[in-house]
């Protein structure tokens, strides 16, 4: 009977949570600070013209929204378009199956100017798909950033992740000081795979077949930063695989060419990799 009545107990919590709930129907919708939104089938919205800001969600500080399987589009030419804009810290999810958002080449599938938190979502056809500035950090879980035209996650300070795929952007993850995280991919970028400025530090990464560099931490500006730390990865078919300002730390790990800079010339070679 205890057993039976802490079940009944548990479900009623979950439902009390959903029934909290705020549903998602309009386009640039707002939800409230700590409150969460859900979508109940596909949000759709079009850009109005090139001096208004066109955005699908927009999360206040602290706010939710699970996408529970369904699809956000922003389309249009003109102006800035966000599929989701958080204006602090807040957490965009899938209950169900991966949720989608895709804007436009000059979009981004999430805008976050705090901490961010991305869970079991397809990011594609944006012009980034998570993107924000020096002070965002990106928590990303089972989240696939490909096919944007300029960055699969970018210009934010830190990216953690769990399963992180942003294969065929411009840059794969483009970040001011570190990424750490397992189960990484960054391949067949035009250029950068992974741009850690600082540090990267990862277990099972695969970073092939970008245009200029798998994993560069060269850009930090200290000979005192810049490290590459590596378990159980693959990083070849770049013209340059691995570029850092220290010797790069490899275990279980293929590389085929390292360097010890890029600008304003690749430097000499860390003899880690297996063409150096």
């Amino acid at each position: 009977m205890n057993r039976l009545l802490v079940i009944a107990g548990s479900l009623a919590i979950v439902h009390s949570v959903y029934a909290q709930s705020i549903p998602v129907t309009t386009c640039g919708q707002t939800i409230p600070r700590s409150r969460t939104g859900i979508l109940s089938g596909n949000l759709t919205c079009t850009a109005v013209d090139q001096f208004t800001v066109d955005i699908g969600v927009v999360l206040e500080n602290n706010a939710r929204l699970d996408l529970n399987g369904f699809k956000i589009s922003v389309s249009g030419d003109t102006g800035p378009i966000y599929g989701v804009f958080c204006s602090a810290g807040c957490a965009v999810f899938s209950s169900a199956a991966p949720g989608e958002i895709e804007t436009a080449a000059n979009g981004a599938a999430i805008y976050a100017s705090g901490k961010i938190r991305a869970t079991n979502l397809s990011l594609y056809g944006n012009g980034g798909g998570i993107v924000g500035h020096e002070r965002t950090h990106v928590y990303a879980t089972n989240v696939d950033a490909s096919n944007n035209i300029l960055w699969g996650v970018g210009v934010v300070a830190t990216v953690r992740a769990e399963s992180l795929t942003t294969n065929n952007n411009q840059h794969g993850i483009a970040v001011e000081h570190k990424v750490r995280g397992n189960n990484i991919t960054a391949n067949g970028n035009l250029q950068w795979g992974i741009d850690a400025g600082r540090s990267m530090n990862g277990t099972n990464v695969t970073v092939m077949n970008n245009g200029v560099v798998g994993i560069d931490t060269s850009t930090a500006g200290s000979d005192n930063l810049g490290r590459i730390v590596l378990r159980s990865s693959t990083v070849t078919g770049n013209p340059l695989d691995l570029v850092s300002n220290h010797r790069p730390r490899l275990t279980d790990t293929t590389c085929g060419v390292s360097a010890k800079q890029l600008d304003p010339e690749p430097g000499d070679s860390w003899f880690v990799c297996a063409n150096d």
